[in-house]
Parts: C-alpha cells; structure tokens; sequence
C-alpha cells in the first residue's frame, strides 16, 4: 500500500519544495508550504535553510501583511517558438484544482509539476493565479491509497491488456476476483468509477453477463495486469452509453414528467438532465420538465432532494413507488 503524504522522508520533502519553488515564479505563504508539504513551519523553514546553503539558491523571504513568503530567484530562460499561453496555464491550474481530490496526492504532484514547468515558458512579465480555484471536498472519497489502481488501469489500457481484480461491491460480504478489460475511467459526483468489459477467465468457459461492469475505483482491493491482449470494442461511444438519460445505472429506459415550483424550478432549468428533455412553463408559475431516466432509484432521489418543490406527474408506476419510499421514511422517523 503506497506511504500517505505526510508519511513522505525530510529528503522527499526538500526535493518536491526545491522542485517547486525552482520551476514557479510565485510566492508561496508559510501556511500554503505547510500544507502542501503537510508538516510544520519550522521543518518548512529548516527546508528552505537547506536548500540555500546546500544548493546555493537565490530564496526571497519576504513578510507581506502578517505574512511570511518564500520564493526562489531565477535568471530567465530564452523563450522557445511554441509554449502555452498565460491563459492556458491558468485553465490548467483550475482543472487541477477541480479534480485534485479525484486523483489523490501523488497523481496530483505530477499535475503540478507539469503546470509549473509550463509556466517557466512563459514570457517575462505574465502572470497566472495560483490560488484563484478551490474545490469543495465534504463527502468526498480520498484516493491517495488507491493511486497503483488508477496507474494500473492506466496502463492496461493504453497497452490494450485485460486486468485481473479483486473487487469489493457495496452489499457484497466477501470481495470477487473476476477479469475485466478496462475501457473508460469517468467521474461522477465526486467519485471516480471505471468503465469495462467482461473478460474470459483463463481455464473457464465465457458466459455473456447481462451488462457490463461499472466498477467503484475505490472499492478495487487488488488489480494485476495481465499478458492477455484484448481488442477495443468498434463504434464504442461513453456519451452514447451515459449522458444521454439521467442515471449512472443502465436499466431499461423511461420518461419521467415532474412539475417544478419555488426554487427547483431554476435548479432543474439550469441543468441538463437528458439529451431529450422538453421544458413546459405554466400559467401557475409552476414548470414541467419531461427527461429520460434510466435508474428508478436515482431519479427518486433526486426528486426527493427537491422536497416539496417537485412531484411527479407521470409516470404513475412512478408515483406509486415515490409514495412507497416516502411512506418508509415516514415510518423511520416515528
């Protein structure tokens, strides 16, 4: 199991400051080293000590406010021909910044070293934000355990090599070790999930499952890749397959009418929640919005997230079953 971050050597802390302040030209506060590097502000400044006297770099310590910031003077490169733009870096720095809890910490270091080479490139006198994009991360899966999962599946499918995994499902008592043929990792409320395919387990028959398997990264135990060559599927296409209904499960399809009042009428507007969806605003104030589902249990949940602001309208095997669940909820608070 891969060290955590604040597991990480004194050795493996100088190298990633000195690789950090020797490839940006910002000035990081005390408090922003702190947590990058996860330990005090003292071993911080015994870091930038080190890195003075040891590799005789130009560090600027400076006090701004109530501040103390640190940053490394460099001479500048020649500009080459082709490099990014100051806007690009800065769209780079939010995508990191949006998807740095998705990745975990290790995955997202070499984001970061990626962005602060480029903006090394940049011409004398462009500036880009550094601390402009945030996240919010509450309920949010921690993923730096699960970094030789995602490098694993990475790898396998860039070479097009079936995977061997131990999976743990949700209601499952005991994990499964089955094969799969990796074919898309996408997120999904803040959870990364991998998409693939059913593939034959060496010495066994092969039966067609029924659909194919929508895996958790997370809840991987164990995944080994394999020798074993697989073809990618033809006319595979993931938007065809998910954004085209509401649902990150793939049941049956059906259409779902829901009228919206108060404030989830500009919540459900704003958003698109399938590619055919039809809005019908009425004389009441009140709108209806017609989408596609393929999940009856998420589309429950998110018409129970609007309270008292949304109903169904058809389908009624729908309204039956919304009446059953908020029956039960009533039943678990008595």
């Amino acid at each position: 199991m891969p060290r955590k971050q604040n597991d990480k050597t004194y050795g493996e802390k100088l190298i990633r400051l000195f690789a950090q302040l020797l490839f940006s030209n910002d000035k990081y506060s005390l408090n922003q080293l702190v947590k990058m590097l996860e330990c005090s502000k003292p071993t911080i400044i015994r870091l930038v000590r080190d890195i003075q006297q040891v590799y005789g770099a130009q560090i600027e310590d400076t006090i701004s406010g109530r501040e103390r910031f640190i940053s490394m003077k460099k001479t500048r490169r020649p500009q080459p021909a082709q490099c990014l733009t100051a806007d690009e870096v800065n769209l780079l720095q939010m995508c990191k910044a949006f998807t740095e809890h998705l990745v975990g910490s290790d995955l997202n270091a070499i984001v970061q070293s990626g962005i602060l080479k480029s903006k090394q490139l940049l011409p004398e006198g462009v500036d880009t934000f550094t601390d402009l994009f945030s996240s919010f991360q509450h309920g949010t899966v921690d993923y730096t355990d699960h970094q030789h999962a995602i490098i694993t599946i990475i790898q396998a499918r860039q070479e097009l090599k079936v995977c061997c995994i131990t999976y743990q499902a949700m209601l499952d008592a005991a994990p499964k070790t089955y094969y799969i043929k990796p074919l898309r990792i996408f997120s999904h409320n803040n959870t990364l999930y991998l998409l693939a395919q059913k593939a034959k387990t060496p010495g066994k028959a092969y039966k067609t499952p029924k659909y194919n398997p929508l895996l958790a990264v997370h809840r991987i135990r164990e995944i080994e890749k394999t020798d074993i060559a697989f073809e990618y599927p033809k006319n595979f296409s993931f938007e065809k397959v998910f954004n085209k209904s509401y649902g990150l499960m793939k049941d049956e399809q059906f259409s779902v009418t829901v009228r919206l009042t108060g404030w989830a009428r500009q919540f459900m507007r704003e958003r698109t929640w399938s590619v055919d969806q039809k809005i019908k605003e009425n004389k009441d104030d009140s709108t209806d919005i017609t989408f596609t589902g393929s999940s009856e249990s998420e589309v429950i949940s998110l018409i129970l997230s609007l309270r008292e602001n949304a109903r169904i309208i058809k389908p009624k095997w729908l309204v039956e079953e919304i009446k059953i669940k908020i029956n039960s909820i009533c039943q678990t608070y008595q």
